[in-house]
């Protein structure tokens, strides 16, 4: 995929355009857009993408405007698929008597009415906020309506406290309890923040409680920040993004505070998350909505997305096998962060490890090439 379609792209998913929407769609008729669907695919950003060239009235060819009509098909039943499990598992919550709350990404869906943009994105499963006092007898009571757990405990590498395990019934979409949003976060003050000068939105017809705009931000930035490679795609900085366009009532004391305090923790190592690495992630998210983040919270060094996505265009339209793919775009995102190789799985012998850090220090080769050579 080439540098200037990357240029491109970024300018283009920025919601307060630095460029005229004439100049887009100049450089858009005669750009090349091989490796551009398959990249959209990957960063779960098809229905950003999408709106955005509506918004700005930007000609797309045929055959390209047939592949994203149907990615965002794709992606837009899957989320109503979600929010109808929302809906139905928060009817029994209440039914029950049990205080909940929508966090992440369904509470930014259900604000779109605030932030238009905050929907256009892919989610994954249900996260609900519960109060600690009643989580435990509101997972019992899922399970006993036919929910089932999806992991079982050893079945996988990763251990999480900070939600009870998720559960899934015969929607095939999966519920997540969460007493907090991190385990740095006692349960009770993760609910006091979630709940205090909460916003109240009209949803599909509901009114539903959401945590306000600094806390939407934070539990955005927090979560992409602590998933090191996994937080470092296009749909996780336009989860920020979509906020912060608005131009919404942000405390960003509150924000500088808590990253002063450590409480984001990495996912994968369990160490804190350095500061600076927190003020790049919060610098790529500012961009794509096209503000400034206050200066005690921006980076030393200018932060993008540009190399990274480039390299991930040129791997994603290769015809190498999907594992060596999926290891190239993790090294890319490791190396950009200072994380070390792609841990293997803790069942892996001597020989297993050993060729892993290997291939690992090939596929950044490779990558470090690519970025010279461009």
């Amino acid at each position: 995929m080439k540098r200037k379609t990357v240029e491109l792209l970024l300018e283009t998913l920025r919601l307060r355009e630095r460029v005229s929407s004439e100049q887009l769609q100049q450089r858009w008729a005669t750009a090349d857009l091989s490796g551009l669907m398959e990249l959209l695919t990957h960063e779960g950003a098809d229905i950003w993408f999408s709106r955005r060239v509506q918004q700005l009235a930007v000609s797309m060819p045929e055959p390209f405007r047939s592949a994203l009509r149907t990615s965002v098909r794709g992606t837009v039943h899957r989320n109503m698929r979600i929010d109808a499990q929302t809906l139905a598992v928060t009817a029994m919550l209440t039914d029950a008597g049990v205080p909940w709350l929508l966090i992440k990404g369904q509470a930014r869906r259900a604000a779109e009415d605030r932030y238009p943009m905050a929907n256009a994105r892919p989610i994954a499963d249900v996260d609900l906020l519960v109060s600690n006092a009643h989580i435990d007898a509101a997972w019992q009571m899922l399970c006993a309506r036919g929910f089932k757990r999806i992991y079982e405990e050893g079945e996988v590498d990763w251990v999480v406290h900070h939600h009870l395990p998720a559960v899934m019934d015969d929607s095939n979409v999966s519920v997540e309890l969460h007493r907090t949003f991190n385990d740095s976060i006692a349960p009770d003050e993760a609910w006091r923040r979630a709940t205090d000068r909460a916003d109240t939105v009209s949803w599909t017809g509901y009114e539903v409680r959401v945590p306000n705009a600094t806390e939407l931000v934070w539990q955005a930035m927090s979560h992409g920040a602590a998933d090191g490679d996994r937080g470092y795609y296009l749909r996780t900085f336009l989860s920020v993004a979509a906020v912060l366009a608005e131009v919404p009532r942000i405390d960003w004391s509150v924000i500088q505070a808590r990253i002063q305090a450590n409480e984001i923790v990495d996912n994968e190592t369990g160490l804190v998350v350095e500061p600076e690495r927190v003020y790049r992630w919060l610098a790529i998210a500012a961009a794509f909505a096209g503000v400034d983040v206050p200066p005690t919270l921006c980076p030393k060094l200018p932060a993008t997305l540009l190399d990274l996505l480039a390299w991930r265009g040129r791997v994603l339209a290769s015809s190498i096998s999907v594992r060596v793919k999926a290891r190239l775009l993790d090294e890319a995102v490791r190396l950009e962060l200072g994380m070390t190789f792609t841990p293997p799985s803790r069942h892996a012998t001597p020989w297993r490890r050993m060729r892993a850090v290997c291939t690992g220090a090939l596929w950044r080769t490779c990558y470090r090439m690519t970025r010279a050579v461009a």
